[in-house]
């Protein structure tokens, strides 16, 4: 029984000793262990909701700041129509064409009762804003409709069909140059001549993509 009554007074005095801590133990931080990547405090830190911020985002004195349609990748190409009602037509025509540079427009053709522009379709807020910051008494926009195509699948396709055409046409260019006969030299001539028809036609429609992308043309009509 002695035996006994020592060992269990053995056991509870190990248990004390894991489970008592110094004061410097319990003041002391967590540890940096770096388990899964974040340390202690950093797993704390992320735990606490950030809340959110209202202060407006800081944009240059001065300077019209506004967001581009679309990713610089992708292929679209705009166009629309902004009806205004104006008192004096003639006169605020005039105005249109003079302010076109002002959103990097070019003004593709013009009259007393419409004004075209062809322009970067991210500063089509800045035109609108500008439109119905005039005078309401002088100028109102009545209606705006715009549409947009999207040519982003067609372009990269075009690209590379471009490649491959290309490809095919230095090849037959080399073996233009040892052929071995009149025959052989006509029909990789004719070949040669599809093949240029082929990437002249691609070469095109890819300029012409390229030149709209990012464009959008817009009718002013003044009523």
């Amino acid at each position: 029984m002695k035996w006994i009554g020592v060992a269990a007074l053995a056991a509870v005095l190990m248990c004390g000793c894991a489970v008592a801590r110094t004061p410097e133990e319990v003041r002391s931080p967590l540890p940096d262990s770096n388990y899964g990547g974040l340390s202690a405090r950093e797993d704390v830190a992320k735990t606490q909701q950030q809340p959110p911020s209202d202060k407006p985002p800081v944009t240059t004195p001065g300077k019209v700041e506004e967001s581009a349609l679309e990713p610089a990748e992708l292929r679209i190409q705009r166009a629309g129509v902004i009806t205004l009602a104006v008192k004096h037509e003639m006169k605020f025509a005039l105005e249109l064409v003079k302010h076109a540079g002002k959103f990097d427009a070019l003004v593709m053709a013009f009259s007393n009762t419409e004004v075209t522009w062809r322009m970067p379709s991210a500063k089509i807020n800045a035109l609108l804003e500008w439109l119905a910051g005039q005078d309401p008494k002088l100028v109102e926009i009545d209606a705006f409709d715009f549409s947009a195509l999207d040519r982003t699948g067609e372009y990269y396709s075009l690209e590379g069909r471009v490649e491959v055409a290309r490809t095919a046409y230095n090849r037959t260019l080399e073996l233009l140059r040892s052929a071995g006969n009149s025959h052989e030299l006509s029909q990789l001539e004719a070949k040669l001549e599809l093949l240029q028809q082929k990437l002249d036609g691609f070469e095109t429609v890819l300029r012409d993509i390229k030149l709209n992308a990012g464009r959008v043309e817009v009718k002013l009509r003044i009523k």
